[in-house]
C-alpha cells in the first residue's frame, strides 16, 4: 500500500482557504471510500488561514504534520532559528487540532549533508519521524548518499526518504508531485511496481496539483517553463493518485509509531 502525503503550501490570501477545500474535496471523498488515511504537511505560517481545511482533515481521521514554518530551505536557517521555527509551527498545529504533532517534512526535501543538526533538533523537539530527504542528485536539495529505504537517524528519529527511481544517483521521485502528472503512464506503472516492494512506500502532492480550473499565471521568481509545468495536466492528477494509493493505506504517523515497523529499521550515521 502506497501512503499518500499532501504538502499544504503557497497559500493564496485572495481565495486560498475556500479553494483548498474545494479542490481537495474529490480526493477526500475517495480516501473516505478507500478507508485510507493520509498525512497532510502544512507550513506553519499558514495554519491560521487554513484552519477550516485542517479541522476538516483532522475530523476525517487524517494526520496533520509540519512542513516547516516559513517554507525555506533548511540550509538558509541557522540551528537556533530552525529550533524556534519547528517549535512555533508545532505549537500552532497542536493548538488547532489538539493532537500531538509527530511528523516533519523539510521544505524542498532540504535535509541534506549541509544540515546535520536538523535530526537532532527534531528529536529534541519531540518529533517521531521526518520525511525530508531526497536520496538522489537534485539541483535544489539532494542527499545522494542517503539510504533509499526508511532508517533511523542517530537521534532516534525515523526518516522516510522520498521514493526515487532510475539508475545510480541519477534518480527521480516519479510517484511524487508534478512527476505524477507529467510522466508517461508506463513509467508510473513501473515506479508503482517498484515502490510496492518497499516497506513503507509513499507519494506526495499539493492541493494545486488537482486545481485544473485555476487560470495560468507566472509567479514572481519562477521561469516560464517551470510555470507551465506547474499547471500542466492537472486534470489527470486525481486518477493518477487513485491509481497509486490503495484501500486502507496508513498515514506516516501510524507507520513511524508501529513497533513492528520500527524493529525493521537500522541506524544510518552520515
Amino acid at each position: 500500500m502506497i501512503s499518500l502525503t499532501v504538502d499544504i503550501e503557497q497559500f493564496d490570501p485572495a481565495d486560498g482557504r475556500g479553494r483548498y477545500i474545494r479542490v481537495l474535496e474529490p480526493l477526500l471523498q475517495r480516501l473516505d471510500e478507500w478507508k485510507s488515511r493520509a498525512t497532510f504537511f502544512v507550513v506553519g505560517e499558514l495554519v491560521s488561514q487554513s484552519a477550516p481545511l485542517l479541522r476538516l482533515l483532522h475530523q476525517n481521521g487524517h494526520e496533520i504534520a509540519l512542513h516547516g514554518y516559513t517554507h525555506r530551505f533548511l540550509r538558509d536557517l541557522h540551528h537556533d532559528e530552525f529550533e524556534r521555527e519547528v517549535a512555533q509551527g508545532r505549537d500552532a498545529i497542536e493548538q488547532l487540532v489538539q493532537t500531538p504533532v509527530v511528523g516533519f517534512r523539510a521544505p524542498y526535501f532540504s535535509l541534506t549533508k549541509e544540515t546535520p543538526w536538523a535530526p537532532l533538533v527534531l528529536a529534541a523537539s519531540g518529533f517521531a519521524y521526518s520525511s525530508s530527504v531526497l536520496p538522489a542528485r537534485n539541483p535544489q536539495a539532494g542527499f545522494r548518499t542517503a539510504p533509499r529505504e526508511p532508517f533511523f537517524w542517530p537521534s532516534g528519529v525515523v526518516e522516510f526518504p522520498a521514493p526515487t527511481f532510475g539508475l545510480g544517483s541519477y534518480r527521480l521521485p516519479l510517484i511524487g508531485g508534478a512527476y505524477v502528472r507529467l510522466a508517461p503512464s508506463f513509467l508510473i506503472s513501473l515506479a508503482k511496481r517498484s515502490a510496492s516492494k518497499s516497506p513503507a512506500p509513499w507519494t506526495y502532492c499539493h492541493p494545486y496539483d488537482f486545481d485544473s480550473e485555476e487560470k495560468f499565471h507566472k509567479r514572481d521568481g519562477d521561469g516560464w517553463l517551470f510555470s507551465k509545468l506547474l499547471f500542466a495536466r492537472r486534470e489527470i492528477m486525481l486518477e493518477r493518485i487513485s491509481y497509486l494509493v490503495g484501500e486502507g493505506s496508513p498515514c506516516l504517523r501510524d507507520l513511524a509509531l508501529s513497533e513492528h515497523f520500527r524493529k525493521t529499521l537500522s541506524v544510518w550515521n552520515p
